[in-house]
């Protein structure tokens, strides 16, 4: 018979993170300092590192005195074992909730097993996520290869994550017969400045722009305005409307060009693709679908967004420390607070 052990060192890991929640949501330091080994070392997400069990003690009971209201929750997306399993690392985010405002950091815990045979953290490192991804979540269903073909056109996307989750990237590709293929990209991120959703977008025509999002009721509209490559000013409002996980449709209104207005486009239902069917029409037609940016594409387009509107982004505010956790089964857990994930929805790198 297979041992269980494998099984019941990693439910006593997520007990130890059950502890540290109901512990730190109620503020019980002596508990919460119980995770942590005697020579643990804690880096925050702004940038403390603190060693040993003492020095924890004091940082977090600052924290608790100065945010007594929060509380935390842990989504854990691994737990990976060494191969003697006397240590553990575990990845997730962690999210500190305070005056209704959600501060997530991504983590990586070390666990080390101890003499008595209780896991205890050993090292843990926080990063404080970017402003922008909490903002952006809100476009997540936008992610993904879509299709809409029709007699006269094929217009496909591919919306994705990019930069640490910093922006959301949609690059198009337009075939209509007859005419030359027209490529492009489109940046979405947040304006730390006007506290809005705001796109930057480049087509392979050389015209450029950018627009800013709000949400109305269901639908999502981006207004925008561009330059085209003879100079001209442009204009349109897109309207975007989820209507289930693989369906949204999308029309332009208000159009102009050079200040002379020029017809809408009317509603148009837009499908997502599935992953065997997107593979093989790329095989196909590789013109046109969209390809997966590179990191070296992502950072010149990135370069050329700078360059277009300066617009600094905000680092998280600093959060307190805060409990570990990571998640890689399908299994959910019951423990208050944990959520264990079969992967990173949220793309974090780790914390505890």
């Amino acid at each position: 018979m297979a041992s269980d052990a494998p099984k019941a060192d990693r439910l006593a890991i997520l007990a130890v993170d059950e502890q540290y929640i109901k512990a730190f949501n109620s503020k019980d330091i002596a508990t919460v300092i119980q995770s942590f080994a005697e020579d643990a070392v804690y880096v925050t997400d702004y940038g403390k590192t603190l060693n040993g069990r003492a020095e924890i003690e004091r940082e977090l009971k600052s924290q608790f005195d100065e945010t007594g209201d929060s509380t935390l929750k842990l989504n854990v997306y691994s737990v990976v074992f060494s191969a003697d399993r006397q240590k553990a690392t575990e990845r997730g985010v962690s999210i500190v909730t305070e005056d209704g405002v959600d501060e997530p950091s991504s983590y990586v815990a070390e666990f080390t097993k101890q003499q008595d045979g209780a896991w205890r953290v050993s090292r843990v490192v926080e990063t404080a996520q970017a402003a922008s991804a909490t903002h952006l979540r809100r476009l997540e269903w936008m992610i993904g290869e879509w299709d809409d073909q029709s007699e006269d056109s094929d217009v496909r996307t591919n919306t994705e994550w990019a930069l640490d989750r910093a922006f959301l990237t949609r690059r198009f590709a337009v075939s209509i017969p007859g005419q030359r293929e027209l490529k492009g990209i489109e940046y979405i991120g947040w304006d730390p400045i006007k506290g809005e959703i705001h796109s930057w977008y480049f087509d392979s025509d050389g015209g450029y722009g950018g627009g800013r999002w709000k949400q109305e009721g269901k639908s999502w509209v981006e207004e925008v305005v561009g330059i085209t490559p003879k100079g001209e000013a442009t204009g349109a409002t897109h309207v975007f409307t989820p209507k289930d996980a693989d369906t949204f449709t999308w029309r332009s209104i208000n159009r102009s060009v050079g200040g002379e207005k020029v017809d809408d486009i009317p509603e148009v239902t837009i499908k997502k693709m599935k992953s065997e069917q997107a593979e093989s029409e790329m095989k196909a037609q590789p013109a046109a679908a969209p390809k997966a940016m590179s990191e070296q594409e992502s950072k010149a387009i990135e370069q050329e967004v700078k360059a277009i509107e300066q617009v600094s982004k905000t680092s998280e505010p600093a959060a307190s420390p805060k409990a570990t956790g990571e998640e890689g089964s399908k299994e959910k857990s019951n423990q208050e607070g944990i959520n264990v994930k079969s992967e990173p929805a949220e793309g974090s790198k780790g914390q505890l």
